[in-house]
């Protein structure tokens, strides 16, 4: 259940408790790509390409430089840069690729060989080093926020997680449970964890979801516009957990937010 400031509520579906992004795509496809790659350089490896090798493997790089761009179009990650740079170093490494085969100095150590791959592969691995880093730290925030909790006259929550992104919740994909956020606005969503009763946790966001209010350091304060929960059910149909998350939408520039919400002690939150 998603429930606005202006009272409109939707159904959001249902997710796993724990899933950031409602939507995902079926693996398949990757699972037929890598497959398709890794027959393709092992067929390689074993000299079955003749002559055509050095073609193969420029069409296997080409292909997965393509499938990298077309899967960060489709899915818009709220982060880019750090695809850019994972897209960038594959373009490298290709072009050094297509210079050793055109020099013929693949496997030449020798120090008269030319440098030109080398130069063209070196930056390529400080970007995909750069960009791998990037994408494990943006999928895992460590909030200073998790563990505290938080007591209303309903409910008591423990927070589990904050995440920042574009879209509600960060990182999802478009559809009717990702709420797209208007140019110069973050989305800051906290995850929290029901303490006790988890069939009046919903009621207990929505009924003072107007007293949570975030603060950032430039003295910008957003109300809560959203709440809504993640619900996972048993193999019978009965509720195993709950995971409600209360969402906000500050200006695009605020940072280090510290959240006030009911009698409760500020709460200082990442970013």
């Amino acid at each position: 259940m998603l429930v606005s400031t202006a009272g409109a509520a939707e159904s959001a579906g249902h997710t796993h408790a724990g899933a950031v992004c409602p939507n995902r795509r079926s693996p398949i496809a990757t699972i037929v790509f890598l497959a398709i790659g890794v027959s393709v350089a092992l067929a390689a490896a074993a000299g079955l390409f003749g002559r055509w090798e050095p073609t193969a493997l420029f069409c296997l790089g080409l292909a997965t430089l393509a499938a990298l761009v077309a899967s960060v179009w489709v899915r818009r990650p709220s982060r880019i840069w750090p695809w850019a740079a994972i897209a960038t170093a594959l373009a490298l490494f290709l072009a050094a690729g297509v210079e050793r085969s055109a020099l013929h100095t693949m496997g030449d150590l020798t120090s008269s060989r030319s440098l030109l791959p080398d130069l063209l592969a070196l930056p390529g691995y400080v970007l995909l080093a750069a960009g791998l880093l990037a994408t494990q730290i943006s999928c895992a925030p460590k909030s200073p926020a998790a563990g505290r909790k938080v007591t209303l006259p309903n409910g008591t929550f423990t927070i589990d997680t904050v995440e920042f992104g574009d879209r509600t919740p960060p990182g999802c994909q478009p559809g009717p449970s990702c709420v797209q956020l208007q140019p110069g606005f973050q989305a800051v969503l906290i995850w929290l964890k029901v303490e006790g009763d988890a069939e009046g946790a919903e009621l207990a966001l929505i009924s003072n979801m107007k007293d949570a209010t975030l603060q950032s350091d430039d003295g910008t304060q957003t109300y809560a516009s959203m709440v809504g929960d993640s619900t996972r059910f048993g193999a019978a149909g009965e509720t195993k957990s709950v995971r409600p998350y209360l969402a906000f939408a500050p200006p695009q520039g605020s940072r280090n937010f510290v959240l006030h919400w009911g009698n409760n002690p500020p709460i200082r939150l990442s970013k």
